[in-house]
């Protein structure tokens, strides 16, 4: 009996295999974890909650931060004090003669909450920058590097040819500096 293979079917033993990889790799990593003590409650909100969070850090930002590079407190606790302010009843709210007297004290609480995540996005935003002047740098000297030096192929074409005619190949080996970039970007 002859198989047919269709995409799909390699697909799915391609999908089969992979698992199978990451599988044994997590059983090896787990092999290794030096055992636990028995009966000990694992809080199971707090694993996943940090999971969690540095799962969508590596979504978002690109990196995993760690909790005290957010703030001393960490993220956890500062994500739930941001749930809490958001979750509080705010009594000038519904009364506003008594916003300016901040009586519950969250105008204070938010305003620290607020220049935490205002330095950390900061130093997430100055870390791109980073990047991005190192990019933009280096396509800036990659640019004008070429340019200089078609300046001077161009040159070096008008003197060896005239205008009126095309390159032959009988010409290459008049070209000394075709030679040259020729050299460069084979090392390149």
């Amino acid at each position: 009996m002859i198989m047919s293979w269709t995409w799909t079917t390699l697909a799915v033993f391609a999908f089969l295999f992979l698992l199978q990889a990451f599988l044994w790799k997590r059983n090896a990593k787990a092999k290794r974890l030096p055992p636990g003590p028995r009966g000990i409650a694992v809080d199971l909100s707090a694993k996943v909650g940090a999971l969690n969070a540095d799962m969508t850090c590596r979504m978002v930002f690109g990196k995993k931060y760690m909790e005290k590079e957010f703030d001393e407190r960490g993220f956890k606790d500062v994500m739930e004090e941001v749930m809490e302010l958001l979750a509080t009843i705010n009594l000038a709210d519904y009364i506003p003669q008594i916003a300016s007297l901040d009586l519950q004290g969250l105008r204070k609480r938010m305003k620290v909450v607020s220049k935490v995540f205002d330095e950390f996005l900061e130093k997430i935003i100055d870390e791109h920058d980073m990047l991005g002047a190192a990019m933009d740098t280096s396509a800036s000297s990659i640019e004008w590097v070429l340019s200089e030096q078609m300046n001077k192929l161009q040159n070096e074409l008008e003197n060896v040819l005239c205008k009126d005619r095309k390159v032959e190949e009988s010409d290459l080996d008049n070209l000394e500096y075709l030679d040259i970039l020729d050299i460069v970007a084979k090392e390149t």
